[in-house]
């Protein structure tokens, strides 16, 4: 293993063309400042991050964010959530309170609203308030989170249809949604808060609201339904089969499982792009085959909270917090099952995780990058961001956000063509089994954040993530297709063979979405490792 276990080296540069390319790039932020989601550096403080607590059934808040730390103070206590409710919503949350204290079955999720206090510039507030569980405990806990409507384009131009909104008409519900007053509103587009008034007014009529909360239901109901027609497999995972534990730092992270509740456990380390879509599909088989899939998201990704490192410092984070969770469900022992860039996390944790990490299977075989030439094999848009990744960093936010750009319009099928050339092994199999609403869906979930979680991966997954992994003594079985357009099979296949105890297995007319391809074959795999 000497040859991973040593720095990586970069002899590879592109001189005075940076400055070109950075010209490029600064021009292309400026566009997506304008039509985009606004970047994670320059988005309004409010939006970064939701407001996140939870409750249990005394009432006592056992567990906050940052963001509802600013907001309500150190020290908050429910009651200053019921004081700054209105008088309906605060009727809501004595009754959300009240069915945890009953014990009753089923889930719920209900909306409340924490009017804007103009005296010390806090917007108005949309919380959610629904039934969940501690994963480990299964308490019965409520869960308060700032309302996030994903307003991109398409949103808009749906509500401007559906109920006749003019453009300025439908910038103001945007601007409503997000929280602020009519009077911020006023000084915002320096109008007179009369004139603000006067098309609010015409807004409710058109969307048939009484008040604000009332639009904001109106407008949340309508980008669920948008939302489901743009993805059949739905934009994001329900609040009911979401569970969360809280790191030791105060982030959470979100956990998803799939397959028999009391099955052998997996811990699944989803990729940099499709999140869970393959054990979504494989849910029914893995329940067959006794096997419990536990889908962390990491740092970033879908609603886990971001982490501000890169590079081997993100990577021993991720190792940190996925041992945690192993602890926390009591794992004595699991089989690791890294996918795509997951595997980069998965050497690691089976290496920290010692003799409790029975196996570890990864798919494709992932290779750490020692030498930039490891990279100019890709697929071009793989390079691209790989390359930015590798030697100019800072570079690397506004080639996200085109991409995210793309996964948030009509024309997700173009960041999908870009990835999977036409005529390539994975292009074929998206077409005949007709993955693109599936992959569409973890997309846009993937990135419900922004771009934080793909930075996070690119800054890990570029460099030789196996240099500090200790000696190597976890069974290892790699699973590679021939046709891979980021990985060559030779070079998985030479890493294998420098692992002691590792199996490779080929597939010659496998590409890189082998989970979607063969998941009877990964099942059969991890069966075999217990």
């Amino acid at each position: 293993m000497s040859e991973y276990s040593t720095p990586a080296s970069d002899s590879f540069s592109l001189s005075g063309e940076w400055a070109e390319i950075e010209d490029h790039l600064n021009r292309a932020e400026a566009i997506l400042d304008q039509i985009g989601r606004p970047s994670t550096e320059k988005a309004d403080p409010a939006l970064k991050a939701r407001l996140d607590l939870v409750v249990n059934e005394d009432g006592r808040i056992i567990s906050t964010n940052d963001v509802a730390d600013a907001h309500f103070g150190t020290d908050m206590a429910l009651s200053d959530i019921f004081d700054a409710s209105d008088a309906d919503s605060a009727i809501r949350l004595k009754g959300a309170l009240r069915k945890i204290q009953e014990h009753r079955e089923g889930q719920f999720v209900t909306l409340i609203t924490l009017p804007a206090d103009e005296t010390r510039q806090k917007p108005t507030l949309y919380l959610t308030v629904s039934a969940a569980s501690e994963l480990a405990g299964r308490r019965k806990v409520l869960r308060l989170r700032s309302l996030a409507i994903p307003w991109n384009q398409k949103l808009g131009s749906e509500l401007a249809a559906i109920f006749q909104l003019t453009p300025a008409e439908t910038e103001l519900s945007e601007l409503l949604v997000r929280g602020n007053s009519v009077g911020q509103i006023a000084q915002l587009k320096n109008r007179s808060i009369e004139t603000i008034r006067v098309q609010l007014k015409a807004v409710f009529r058109k969307t048939y609201s009484k008040t604000q909360t009332d639009l904001v239901r109106t407008i949340l109901m309508f980008s669920v339904v948008i939302a489901q027609a743009q993805a059949k497999h739905g934009l994001a995972y329900t609040e009911e089969r979401l569970d969360h534990i809280v790191l030791p730092d105060g982030r959470r992270m979100s956990i998803l499982c799939f397959g028999d509740d009391n099955g052998a456990p997996v811990l699944f380390l989803h990729g940099m792009l499709d999140a869970f879509g393959g054990p979504m599909q494989m849910d029914q088989t893995l329940a067959q085959a006794g096997l419990k899939f536990i889908c962390p998201a990491r740092a970033g990704f879908g609603d886990s909270s971001p982490i501000r490192c890169a590079g081997q410092n993100a990577k021993r984070q991720v190792t940190e917090d996925l041992l945690y969770l192993a602890d926390r469900l009591a794992l004595k022992n699991f089989v690791i099952l890294g996918h795509l860039a997951g595997s980069a996390y998965a050497y690691p944790l089976a290496s920290a995780a010692g003799p409790r990490a029975t196996a570890l299977v990864s798919i494709p075989g992932a290779v750490p990058i020692r030498s930039v030439r490891q990279i100019q094999a890709m697929s071009l848009r793989q390079k691209i961001v790989a390359l930015t990744a590798r030697l100019r960093p800072e570079f690397l936010p506004p080639l996200l956000r085109i991409g995210m750009s793309q996964i948030d319009s009509d024309q997700y099928f173009r960041f999908l063509h870009a990835l999977f050339e036409r005529g390539s092994v994975d292009r074929k199999l998206i077409e005949s089994r007709a993955l693109y609403d599936l992959l569409a869906s973890q997309y846009r979930w993937s990135v419900l954040q922004g771009y934080d979680g793909f930075r996070l991966d690119a800054s890990v997954v570029t460099t030789n993530w196996f240099r500090d992994v200790s000696a190597w003594d976890c069974r290892t079985t790699l699973m590679h297709g021939a046709h891979d357009p980021v990985v060559q099979h030779h070079s998985a296949r030479a890493f294998a063979a420098d692992l002691p105890q590792a199996d490779f297995i080929s597939f010659p007319d496998g590409g890189q979405l082998l989970l979607y391809q063969y998941p009877e074959r990964v099942i059969s795999t991890i069966v075999e490792n217990l």
